[in-house]
């Protein structure tokens, strides 16, 4: 009656590349959004952004979203190399320590989803507020 079966990919998630999974890809892509959003509002809005507080604070939010992806890929390199040396010294598939790693794995994913999705709309509201507060020509 448990979902493990359910967990993130399965053993083959810890036993390859993270893209493999499209969790993972979906997250990296939301980063990535994050990243280009974020340029594209620095450069159409650039004379609404100019002043340094401003500037600072949502640099600050982009280089967060991308350290947060970062960790997630180093994170996920530690609980990886875990699972090859369980994986080598014969652990049993299936079993509570396999099953706390995949737990791990996926609940990483899961919260890193989630906050680069955050992230993400909350740039997009920005860039929609400023696009109704800003007196800058559309063509700009």
């Amino acid at each position: 009656m448990s979902n493990f079966g359910r967990l993130l990919d399965g053993g083959r998630f810890l036993t390859a590349s993270p893209y493999r999974s499209g969790v993972f890809v979906f997250v990296t892509l939301e980063t990535l959004a994050t990243v280009v959003i974020y340029a594209y509002l620095l450069y159409r809005y650039w004379n609404l952004l100019a002043t340094f507080p401003t500037f600072l604070v949502s640099l600050l939010v982009v280089v967060q979203s991308i350290y947060r992806w970062l960790s997630a890929q180093r994170y996920y390199t530690r609980i990886r190399k875990i699972y090859a040396k369980r994986s080598v010294d014969g652990a049993i598939p299936d079993s509570p320590p396999d099953l706390a790693l995949r737990t791990a794995i996926g609940g990483m994913t899961n919260i890193l989803s989630y906050s680069s999705f955050i992230t993400l709309l909350a740039l997009i509201l920005v860039g929609l507020i400023l696009g109704t507060t800003s007196k800058i020509d559309p063509g700009h």
